[in-house]
């Protein structure tokens, strides 16, 4: 006989996760298409203008072993500069805020693995560190050699988190190439 309860727990849970998950890709859609708009050149367009700033950062500055461990003024949300800071916080946190505020009970893991991640993933730890090359890595995660390629093929790879988007859209941009 099945218990109640237990079943309760078990749809309450399940249900949860799956939220979890949707909101997830949701919040990676939006970061992927917001990166996307970065790179529309436009005059009125103020990300493009702030974005490409990044892409004159010269990609030996960007994979620099010196800039493996987050800076102080990333635990504040203080990237770098202005340019830096303005385009994480419209591209990636406005979303993940959003989120939250729509779902507060699954908002608040988004919100908090977005800044675990801008933590570790800005600079060089595992955004542009040229050592990530797994394949299996590089295909799921917007890190390393991913995102590298997108410095030197800028209509490729716009994925911030994961590589999905890039795979379903067509951007996807093979590194052996």
């Amino acid at each position: 006989m099945i218990n109640i309860d237990s079943l309760n727990y078990f749809i309450d849970h399940y249900y949860f996760y799956i939220k979890l998950i949707n909101w997830f890709l949701i919040w990676t859609l939006c970061e992927y298409w917001m990166h996307r708009l970065m790179h529309f050149n436009h005059k009125y367009n103020f990300l493009y203008h702030i974005h490409k700033y990044h892409h004159y950062i010269p990609i030996e500055s960007l994979i620099s072993a010196d800039k493996r461990l987050p800076k102080f003024s990333y635990f504040f949300f203080w990237f770098e500069n202005l340019n830096e800071t303005i385009e994480i916080v419209v591209g990636e946190t406005l979303p993940a805020l959003l989120i939250f505020y729509i779902d507060q009970e699954v908002g608040k893991y988004i919100l908090i693995f977005h800044y675990f991640y801008e933590l570790l993933a800005t600079d060089s730890l595992l955004e542009h560190n040229p050592d990530i090359n797994n394949k299996l890595i590089i295909n799921t995660l917007a890190i390393g050699q991913f995102h590298l390629e997108h410095h030197r093929r800028q209509n490729k790879n716009f994925g911030f988190t994961i590589t999905l988007w890039d795979h379903i859209f067509g951007t996807y941009g093979d590194m052996s190439k």
